[in-house]
C-alpha cells in the first residue's frame, strides 16, 4: 500500500460565509499573509503596520511628523482611500478605532482610523486581506477593503525574542553621519492545551525607541516676517521631523474550548499602553505664535501622547436547527 498526502490550500474566512473556502475557489482574490512573512517584513520598526506596508502593494502607512496627533497615531490607507474606509477585524470581530481625530495630520484629515500598532505582532497567526467587493458584504466602512487579523492558536510551546537596532545615516543636508532611533524590544509568548480540545495562547511585548531627526539647516519661510530676530535663525537646525520617542507595553491572549459537541466558547483580548513624545513646528521669535518676552530666540514645542487601548471579546459558537449561531460581546476602548 502506498500512502498519499494532499497539501490543503489555505482556508480563508474573510469575504465568504462558507466554512471550506480555500484560496483556489474564493469568489474574489484574498491575500493571505503568514506569521513568518510578517515577522521578516516588520524590519527595524517591529510593528504590524510596517510589515503590512512591505507585503501589500496597496497598503500605505506614511510616516508623519510635526503633525500633532498624527505623530502619535499613524493612519493607514488601503488602495489610496480614506483611512476610515478600511474595515479592520480581529478574529472576524470589528476592531475599535483610535480616539484621536486627525485634525493636523497630512493623511486622513477628519478621520479617526484604527491604530494598527496597538495589535502586537507576536499575537498574529496570519492576516487575510479582501479588497474587491468588500463594501457589499461588510458595509460602507469597508469600501477600501477588509483586513482580518487572525490571532495565534498554537496549544503548546513558547517563544522569547529580543531585538536591538538603530539607524546610521549619512545625512547629506548637514554633511553629518547620524546615529539615532536606537530601539530595544522583547516579546514572550506561550501556549497551553485546555480540556475540550481547547487552547490558551498569551504574550507580552515591550519596546523603547529613541526619536529620529532628519532636519536640515533652516530657511526662513516666506510667511514669516523678515525681521533681524527671525533672520538670525537661518542656518540653525530648528525643526525635528522624524519618529517620536516611544515607550510601550503590550499584552494579549487568545483562548477557546468546547463546552459540549457542537458548542464552543472563545475569548481573546489585547491591551497596550504607549507613551510618545513628538515635535511640533518651530515658533520664530517674531511670530504671532511666540511670546518674545518668554522665548526671545523662538522655541519648538513638543507634543505628548499617552495612548491606552483595550479590546476584549467573548463569545459562543453553536448550532440551532439548520443555523450556525455566533453570539459575541465585543468591547473596545481607546
Amino acid at each position: 500500500a502506498v500512502a498519499q498526502t494532499t497539501a490543503l490550500d489555505a482556508v480563508v474566512v474573510t469575504g465568504t460565509r462558507a466554512k471550506d473556502r480555500t484560496l483556489a475557489d474564493t469568489a474574489v482574490p484574498v491575500d493571505v499573509l503568514g506569521r513568518d512573512e510578517l515577522l521578516r517584513a516588520a524590519g527595524p520598526d517591529g510593528n504590524l503596520a510596517a510589515a503590512l506596508q512591505a507585503l501589500l502593494p496597496s497598503f500605505n502607512f506614511p510616516r508623519q511628523s510635526n503633525s500633532g496627533g498624527g505623530d502619535h497615531v499613524r493612519a493607514a490607507q488601503l488602495r489610496g482611500l480614506s483611512p476610515d474606509q478600511v474595515l479592520v477585524l480581529v478574529n472576524g470581530k470589528r476592531r475599535n478605532t483610535s480616539a484621536v481625530v486627525n485634525l493636523e495630520s497630512k493623511t486622513g484629515k477628519g478621520t479617526n482610523p484604527v491604530d494598527f500598532n496597538t495589535i502586537p505582532l507576536s499575537a498574529v497567526a496570519r492576516i487575510e486581506v479582501l479588497r474587491d467587493g468588500a463594501g457589499a458584504q461588510y458595509g460602507s466602512d469597508a469600501i477600501a477593503g477588509v483586513i482580518n487579523i487572525i490571532l495565534d492558536e498554537r496549544k503548546a510551546g513558547g517563544e522569547l525574542a529580543t531585538e536591538v537596532g538603530a539607524f546610521h545615516t549619512k545625512f547629506a543636508p548637514t554633511g553629518e553621519r547620524i546615529t539615532d532611533g536606537q530601539t530595544q524590544s522583547a516579546s514572550l509568548t506561550h501556549g497551553w492545551a485546555l480540556a475540550g480540545n481547547g487552547f490558551l495562547r498569551a504574550g507580552l511585548e515591550g519596546l523603547h525607541r529613541n526619536p529620529t531627526n532628519r532636519a536640515g539647516a533652516d530657511e526662513l519661510p516666506p510667511w514669516e516676517d523678515q525681521t533681524p530676530a527671525n533672520l538670525a535663525t537661518v542656518g540653525q537646525r530648528n525643526y525635528a521631523p522624524g519618529e517620536p520617542r516611544t515607550h510601550q507595553w503590550q499584552t494579549w491572549f487568545n483562548a477557546a474550548a468546547d463546552l459540549q459537541p457542537g458548542t464552543r466558547a472563545y475569548a481573546f483580548g489585547t491591551w497596550q499602553q504607549r507613551r510618545t513624545l513628538g515635535a511640533a513646528y518651530f515658533r520664530y521669535p517674531d511670530s504671532s505664535a511666540n511670546v518674545k518676552a518668554a522665548y526671545p530666540d523662538g522655541y519648538r514645542p513638543q507634543t505628548t501622547g499617552d495612548n491606552r487601548d483595550l479590546q476584549l471579546v467573548a463569545g459562543l459558537k453553536t448550532t440551532w436547527a439548520d443555523w450556525d449561531v455566533d453570539l459575541a460581546l465585543n468591547h473596545g476602548r481607546n
